[in-house]
């Protein structure tokens, strides 16, 4: 048991933490404030976060005159136990005292949270209603009721860049108004000025720096800037100083994701949900990263128990078409999108999406909404666009060529128009990754060094390429997990593919540790790994350098076919802007052969090439070339990988369920005349 000595009368006597507190109320009780003072101070230095000490340390500021003193003690006391009513009570009575009105009202909110209840409670919140009078709170300094209820209906009105010029006019008249510094900081946030929203939110924190609001505001401001890191930071802060803050934990969980760290992120949405088990936007990120995991099954299931709680939740339902898609159900996921559409008939996702499932006659009634809809003057450029792509698929399945071809024009030109692309990013980035290759080469890691065993299979090349169905055939193998297309190599490793100053072995090889560690995760007991991520064709350098047993599958498809098909395709992140432009395709495409022939001169024993129009040719002597060179044995289920059950998310999903054909390379032929030559150049 801890013990402390007699401060007072400085003999060898020990007193126990009860005993010396015991004491020190003793002496606060009979006025002598400063014999209190030493007791409380004694427990407090054996054990600081004692909430009674803490609490009555509190007090006796409060008594001798220094109420500003007694904010840290008492917030102490309630950070050890938040469940005493008195604690509250003389906090919230300590912040009266002071004109702090709304951080009172918001611990009395607190308090009520947590469960307290008192008739003091009662009586101080009906003192905290009370109206001020505006001439007393101009001159305390304080807010007047007015200004705020006007700035507020401003911000409920959105009409935010109004609220943005008088919430910076009015925190030049009241600097210490956390709750003005708090709407000009989400206003800010809001309209994209995330520089001010920033210093707003930091404004608030440096006043009430237990405001765990203005922490969580901050963390989210600061993960939209990408300073992951710094966002969980603020997170954390927010629910250190608020432990059953569901938000927090949901916003950090956002922030976990896109940092790729998935298990973590549902762990962390998964304790929101302990606090609010009700959080349905908790149970949709959970989809979303098991969507990402390969794990479709627990994604709808995650879906299911979103919608359960809010039946018109369309992310959610759209998610779960997703998924079931993704699992050849068409039909469940059509009828989930009819399910979007009856709810939100402008739901554009949902339209394209379903154009992509369905073949179009005349009058059928989908492709007739789709028509109305798209004439629609209120619709937004990424609607049109949306709606623009699913209107050339049910045309071309109409076979009317020319409106499909102008539309999938009017799709690409907007889909640009909103990523705001140029093919000059690219091509500065080919740059720098041919002149960092040397570097890369320099710090290879000799495959002796900490053998894994997990194999990776890269199978890369452009978009589009026959990347999927060649995973299809490796996966079906007994021997071999499909994992998809995997974000790794790019998030690990893409940072020390165009800049040298950082290259060097301790990263390289901290780069291969990770993604090893990843693609374990992926495994599903297997020890040959599929990674099909097309565009890992730009790190060749880095994935010879890390990992040197891995297995790299070039895939090379007939070049206009491959170009058409990027240009046909509306791809939904925003990595793949050069694919919206004929031009651009081509441009890119030059620069992707470009590269890959520089790569071949360099690692030409590293890399199998295979031949998709071979593949589709004479399928069973190239499927047995690929998995001999594998060195894996052969298995007759490699020749039939339209029976993998295995899930694919990517925009080939459709193709995969049917069997490996000849004729798909001269789809775009029917198109020859609308593209003015733009192949020729190939």
């Amino acid at each position: 048991m801890s013990q402390i000595k007699n401060l007072l009368t400085g003999n060898i006597m020990e007193l126990t933490l009860e005993q010396a507190l015991r004491k020190g109320i003793d002496a606060h009780k009979a006025g002598k404030a400063q014999e209190a003072d030493r007791y409380y101070t004694a427990v407090l230095k054996v054990k600081p976060s004692h909430p009674d000490a803490n609490h009555n340390m509190g007090v006796l500021a409060v008594n001798i005159g220094k109420t500003q003193d007694s904010l840290p003690f008492f917030r102490a006391a309630l950070k050890s136990n938040p469940n005493i009513a008195q604690f509250w009570l003389s906090y919230i009575d300590a912040l009266i005292k002071l004109k702090l009105i709304d951080t009172a009202s918001e611990s009395l909110l607190q308090a009520r949270e947590n469960g307290v209840k008192s008739s003091s409670l009662d009586d101080l919140a009906k003192k905290l209603s009370e109206p001020i009078n505006e001439e007393i709170a101009e001159a305390a300094e304080c807010l007047p009721k007015k200004k705020y209820e006007r700035i507020i209906n401003l911000y409920k009105e959105r009409q935010l860049f109004k609220v943005i010029q008088q919430a910076q006019e009015l925190v030049e008249r009241y600097p210490k108004e956390t709750k003005i510094w708090n709407i000009l900081g989400a206003a800010a946030a809001q309209t994209g000025q995330t520089d001010l929203a920033i210093l707003a939110f930091e404004k608030v924190i440096s006043i009430r720096p237990d405001h765990a609001e203005a922490f969580n505001n901050l963390g989210n401001v600061l993960r939209d800037q990408g300073r992951i890191k710094k966002a969980i930071v603020a997170f954390e802060k927010a629910i250190s100083i608020k432990p059953n803050f569901a938000e927090a934990y949901y916003n950090m969980g956002i922030a976990i994701q896109v940092k790729g760290e998935l298990e973590k992120a549902i762990k962390t949405y998964k304790k929101a949900l302990s606090i609010n088990p009700t959080y349905a936007e908790a149970f949709n990120n959970i989809a979303l990263a098991f969507k990402d995991m390969g794990e479709i099954t627990k994604a709808i299931n995650a879906c299911k128990e979103a919608i359960s709680i809010k039946p018109d939740y369309i992310e959610a339902l759209n998610n779960m078409a997703i998924a079931l898609q993704a699992q050849g159900r068409l039909s469940e996921a059509t009828d989930t999108y009819k399910r979007i559409l009856s709810i939100k008939p402008n739901f554009t996702e949902a339209h394209r999406n379903l154009s992509m499932i369905n073949t179009y006659r005349t009058k059928d009634s989908h492709f007739l909404q789709v028509q109305n809809l798209f004439f629609d003057k209120n619709l937004s450029q990424s609607a049109k666009c949306e709606l623009s792509f699913a209107l050339a698929k049910m045309f071309e399945d109409l076979g009317d060529l020319n409106k499909a071809f102008d539309f999938l024009s009017k799709g690409n030109a907007l889909r640009k128009k909103i990523l705001n692309y140029s093919i000059k990013i690219d091509e500065e980035q080919f740059n720098k990754l041919r002149n960092v290759q040397p570097f890369i080469f320099k710090n290879s890691i000799e495959l002796t060094v900490k053998p894994s065993k997990y194999t990776p299979i890269f199978i890369l090349g452009m978009p589009r390429s026959g990347t999927t169905i060649v995973e299809q055939i490796i996966s079906s193998h007994s021997k071999v997990t499909g994992a998809g297309e995997l974000p790794y190599v790019s998030s690990y490793g893409g940072i020390l593919a165009i800049d040298s100053s950082v290259v060097n072995k301790e990263n390289i090889f901290k780069f291969r540790e990770k993604y090893i560690l990843a693609i374990a995760k992926r495994a599903n007991g297997n020890y040959f790994v599929t990674d099909k991520m097309p565009q890992n064709f730009r790190f060749i350098p880095l994935l010879c350098a890390a990992l040197p047993e891995a297995k790299i599958i070039h895939v090379r498809r007939d070049k206009a076919a491959t170009c058409w098909s990027n240009f046909k395709q509306y791809f939904a992140g925003d990595a793949l802007g050069y694919s919206y432009d004929v031009k651009d395709v081509v441009r890119y495409y030059g620069l992707y052969e470009s590269l890959m022939h520089f790569w071949q001169s360099l690692y030409k024993n590293q890399i199998y090439n295979l031949d998709y129009d071979k593949l589709t040719s004479d399928q069973e002597i190239e499927s047995k070339r690929l998995i001999e060179h594998l060195k894996l044995d052969w298995e007759d289920i490699c020749l039939s990988p339209q029976e993998n059950e295995r899930i694919v998310l990517t925009a080939s999903q459709h193709q995969i369920r049917k069997k490996v054909y000849k004729e798909s390379s001269q789809a775009w032929k029917k198109f020859r005349a609308h593209l003015d030559g733009a192949f020729e150049d190939l």
